[in-house]
């Protein structure tokens, strides 16, 4: 349907019937006036009032409010708020305080409703825009004195607008039930159990954010996620009062989100938060965390107050730790990362111009920063400083690490003369971190891995401060660094080869070192090396010691190769040949070369089933933590081969060992590995890998000619065994569906109406599975000669096989069966 105004003249060009001409004509259209009033928009241009039975509607809650908020966001704005909004656009507005009043007082969907088409009107524009004069003229409304004349106050705009936020002082009780004209403060009030309070309580906060946000720093989104030059032409010509209002508002916020708290301590003290026991919030309580202290932290480093007035809202009774709730106690790991990565900024000297060419914070100011910071980190007695602390204050130990990110950016590279640091006792700390460091055990690597990480991180740092003893550091850590934390199963198997006469030595490794400690204490070894020959001299000898010492057990083996060569420039890493395992190499191969299988293998737990539950033999345990270990070393060894050793002596071959010397058949030891690691996997409760990877389902069907019936049984499959007398893979699958016509005397008794039948029997693939293996049956029997032997027969394949033709939908697909029909008479 067109709607077509009066007075239009309408061509119409329509092509008859067969060889009749092309008839033009034109016709003058008068359309009623009326049913264009009738159209949705001009109705809503003309009676506004439709908006508010909307709003009242969508209190109803459930589908209905959803439908109807829906139907709202698509439908044009609200008229009069238009008007509103444009007389906040022009500058026509001589109370501009009433006029915020009315947008931000009644209803919270109304309410919702004004701050969505405020935060419309509010975009960055650019220095030449003639939306610019808009965007001058709202800021002026908003920053505006309450009241006019000798009746003007000290608030602004601003305040009113923070003002909905608070709680009202004569409010002594709760409404049985939530009015439909609940205002934001109640809303607040709420206990925020309800799911319709959350979601208006968080598209209320991201509402003032991204409205503030877009006004005074000229950005549309968080510069987390888009950094994008900012415009803090606005954000500087706040007052200082103004400025601390913005900054204790939003600090506010970000607390509250960040442990899942409403807003009803507003102007009160804070709760807190270090004994919270908030263990997970919600992504958009994380997202709203964060643009909230984003915006904090742009006002810091944009307006000349911005420093004061940070650490003035931090000395408020209640924001005194907001630093540290943020930065280790918040449960929002999005949070935590956010806060590390503005303090940082906040303490370089780079970035943050905006467009006009405004100037950063002035770095005069700069230690004062990284004093009262320093301050806040390192002398404020916190849980992570030992590992003696209670087991409910241990969930610190997993949100560290930004903390001790940012404790070691701050002092990195400082001289023992800085102010910053003056007034901290380096020594003491260096000394409590070496001895910390030197109790830690493999225990306390595996389950605190982000607490050791992060103290060797902070203890790194501090060996670059200028006038620190980096030798002493050196001579208490440099064992310890190799031996605990990068090499222990180095040490262990060291340890044992002095004991292993004895008895004493087992093969046994340690639980891998997190990856996170192992760049830390590389880091940590560099560092350490760096500008001291003498610790570069200790690092040698322990790596010679525990790399490159004869082992007692290769000391009299003939022909031995210790293993010195480096990782191929093809990144593959190969495995030794024992003597007559090249079969067992090619398929250890192949099995490492499918994508995502040896991750999965690698990620299961090492330890071992308890006696009550597992069913299997011991050693199926040992083999599978020792077929982990070879797939480790062909992930990640930098050694040009891998002796797999221990696979080689705990694995069995029908239950026997195997014999290095020895030939076998490369499906049978397939067959034989994929089942007993997926027996292990099954014994622990996890799932069968490879029978998940590689197993598929066949059908075997017979089929009666004379009649509709048909018999079908499906069965498992892990491979598919073909001829190669066909001389191609193609038709050896064509030759394996095909199946045969039992008749005659070999005919099928149909079990449905018990007669034989000319029947067909065959074949094929029901469920393929996500890896096709397929074995050439290359070995064969000569009754003649009475001996097996090895057919070398050329047999071709494609690179790209359709394997649809071979299948039980493939087949069913054809006609009346007409391709097994001829097939089975040529």
């Amino acid at each position: 349907r067109v709607a077509i105004t009066a007075g239009t003249v309408v061509k119409v060009k329509a092509l008859m019937a067969a060889n009749s001409p092309v008839k033009l004509w034109q016709e003058e259209v008068n359309t009623p006036v009326k049913f264009e009033n009738q159209l949705p928009g001009v109705l809503l241009t003309m009676k506004p009032e439709i908006h508010d039975i909307l709003q009242s509607i969508s209190t109803v809650g459930g589908e209905v409010s959803t439908a109807v908020q829906k139907l709202l966001n698509r439908l044009p704005t609200d008229p009069r708020i238009i008007e509103v909004l444009e007389g906040l656009e022009s500058g026509r507005v001589r109370n501009p305080d009433l006029v915020l009043r009315g947008l931000l007082t009644g209803p919270v969907k109304k309410i919702v409703y004004n701050l969505e088409a405020l935060s419309a009107k509010i975009m960055p524009v650019e220095k030449d825009s003639a939306d610019k004069q808009s965007l001058d003229n709202i800021f002026l409304n908003l920053t505006a004195p309450l009241g006019q004349g000798a009746k003007a106050q000290a608030l602004s705009g601003l305040d009113l607008f923070y003002d909905v936020f608070k709680t009202p002082p004569a409010f002594p009780k709760l409404p049985e039930k939530r009015s439909v004209n609940m205002n934001l403060s109640e809303l607040f009030l709420e206990s925020g159990d309800e799911d319709d309070v959350d979601m208006e309580f968080c598209e209320v906060l991201q509402l003032v954010i991204s409205i503030f946000r877009g006004l005074l720093c000229g950005v549309s989104s968080p510069q987390a996620l888009h950094p994008v030059a900012v415009n803090p032409r606005y954000l500087k010509k706040l007052s200082r009062p103004q400025l601390f209002t913005f900054a204790k508002f939003f600090t506010h916020m970000a607390l509250s989100a960040a442990f899942s708290s409403p807003l009803r301590s507003w102007g009160q003290a804070l709760p807190n938060h270090t004994s919270s026991g908030v263990v997970k919030i919600s992504d958009t309580l994380s997202r709203i965390g964060c643009e909230a202290f984003e915006l904090v932290m742009l006002g810091t480093r944009y307006h000349g107050d911005g420093l004061a007035v940070m650490f003035e809202v931090m000395e408020l009774p209640g924001y005194k730790r907001t630093l540290l709730d943020m930065l280790l106690y918040t449960p929002s790991s999005e949070i935590r990362s956010l806060v590390a990565s503005e303090l940082e900024k906040l303490c370089t000297t780079e970035g943050g111009a905006g467009d006009d060419g405004g100037d950063d914070m002035e770095v005069d100011s700069l230690p004062d920063v990284h004093q009262r910071l320093l301050t806040l980190l390192l002398k404020t007695p916190l849980p992570i400083w030992t590992l003696n602390v209670r087991d409910s204050q241990q969930r610190l130990f997993a949100r560290c690490t930004q903390f001790f990110a940012v404790a070691s950016f701050l002092v990195k590279g400082l001289d023992l003369e800085n102010n910053a640091i003056r007034h901290l006792n380096i020594k003491a700390l260096i000394d409590t971190e070496v001895k910390l460091l030197k109790t830690i055990g493999i225990e306390q690597q595996t389950r605190h891995h982000c607490f050791v990480s992060g103290h060797i991180q902070l203890l790194c740092s501090l060996s670059t401060i200028k006038g620190v003893n980096k030798r002493q550091i050196g001579k208490q850590l440099i064992g310890t660094l190799l031996d605990t934390f990068l090499f222990p199963a180095a040490n262990m198997m060291f340890k044992g080869s002095r004991t292993r006469s004895q008895g004493l030595y087992t093969d046994t490794l340690p639980p891998l070192t997190s990856e996170d400690i192992q760049s830390a204490a590389y880091a940590f070894l560099l560092a350490l090396v760096t500008g001291s020959p003498e610790n570069s001299r200790d690092v040698t000898l322990e790596l010679v010691r525990l790399h490159h010492q004869p082992g007692q057990d290769t000391a009299t083996e003939w022909n031995y190769l210790p293993m010195v060569q480096a990782r191929n420039e093809s990144g593959f890493v190969g495995l030794k040949n024992g003597g007559a395992t090249c079969y067992m190499n090619a398929l250890l191969q192949q099995l490492n070369a499918v994508p995502g299988l040896s991750e999965a293998v690698l990620s299961v737990q090492v330890a071992s089933a308890s006696p009550s539950r597992s069913s299997q033999p011991n050693y199926l345990d040992d083999m599978f933590l020792q077929y982990q270990h070879l797939l480790g070393n062909l992930a990640e060894s930098q050694l040009k081969f891998y002796t797999p050793t221990g696979f080689w002596k705990t694995f069995k071959l029908w239950n026997e060992p195997i014999n290095l010397h020895e030939q076998q058949d490369a499906f049978e030891f397939f067959n034989n590995l994929v089942d007993q690691v997926d027996d292990v996997l099954k014994d622990k409760g996890e799932p069968r890998i490879y029978e998940r990877q590689f197993g598929g389902q066949f059908v075997d069907q017979k089929i009666c000619q004379e009649c509709p019936h048909r018999s079908e049984l499906v069965e498992p499959f892990m491979s598919l065994n073909l001829s190669i007398k066909t001389g191609s893979l193609e038709e050896s699958l064509e030759q394996f569906i095909n199946g045969e016509l039992l008749e005659g005397d070999n005919a099928y008794l149909c079990e449905d109406c018990n007669e034989k039948r000319t029947t067909c029997k065959r074949t094929c693939i029901k469920t393929l599975p996500r890896s096709l293996v397929i074995q050439l049956k290359r070995f064969d029997f000569d009754f003649d000669r009475n001996r097996a032997f090895k057919s070398d027969d050329y047999f071709s394949f494609p690179n790209s096989l359709d394997m649809l033709p071979y299948t039980y939908t493939g087949i069913e697909g054809t006609p009346k069966e007409k391709r097994d029909l001829a097939s089975l008479y040529s």
